[in-house]
């Protein structure tokens, strides 16, 4: 049957997709998908964050040597996502806290894997407006309480909604609040980095501050603050 959401925020749509426990159930699931069209599929494990384990299931894949490192998994549909002027995918996500909700940003990706977030969202001021009303539903129906966020991607200019991430906190939410603090009405862009040499958080601010690009809560409201 359908998923549970369906029931109740009618019209959202969601990938294709079995959810699969065990080597049988996951052939099963593409063979399913196949009879329905789909040859080029996504594996996604339901435990774990930042795009783990996500991996493509090409229509000559044999699944049969699958070990579950990560338990079960969602074997879903794969679509064509819409790119921005750059070239780049887009995939927004919207966060929340206690029910209160933010304004959409799309998620920076290296491969499967998320590597930050931009704002403002480089999507059509009308899929920001209908991602937002389909977030706004979702909260209504499910009145979660603490942080969350969705996850959908642009496909052929609507969102389509790829992960619900409930009770925890995303990548996303602390530039956001940052932002909200101490530069609001600014764009930002986040991303991971990595530092060389086992470089401390302290020694890496003081290098921002000789480049003389460094954000200075109450005193500046453009530059670099690690977080």
């Amino acid at each position: 049957g359908l998923p549970l959401i369906h029931d109740h925020v009618p019209d959202v749509r969601v990938p294709q997709g079995y959810l699969a426990t065990n080597t049988e159930e996951l052939q099963e699931a593409q063979r399913l998908l196949k009879d329905r069209g789909h040859e080029l599929l996504i594996l996604k494990p339901t435990l774990g964050s930042a795009g783990e384990g996500i991996t493509t299931i090409e229509s000559t894949t044999d699944l049969g040597s699958y070990s579950f490192p990560l338990g079960p998994v969602l074997v879903e549909e794969r679509f064509t996502i819409d790119t921005d002027r750059d070239g780049r995918e887009l995939a927004p996500s919207i966060q929340y806290l206690d029910g209160k909700l933010g304004k959409p940003t799309d998620q920076i990706l290296h491969g499967m894997t998320h590597a930050g977030n931009r704002y403002p969202s480089h999507c059509s001021a009308q899929f920001q407006s209908e991602f937002t009303t389909l977030s706004e539903r979702i909260l209504a129906w499910a009145k979660p309480r603490g942080p969350g966020g969705f996850d959908v991607l642009s496909i052929e200019g609507k969102p389509v909604l790829i992960d619900i991430n409930l009770g925890r906190w995303t990548g996303a939410h602390p530039v956001s609040f940052f932002q909200g603090l101490y530069a609001p009405n600014t764009c930002f862009t986040s991303w991971k980095y990595v530092p060389k040499n086992d470089m401390d958080v302290w020694t890496f601010w003081n290098k921002l501050h000789q480049k003389g690009i460094a954000l200075v809560p109450g005193a500046t409201t453009e530059g670099v603050f690690p977080i």
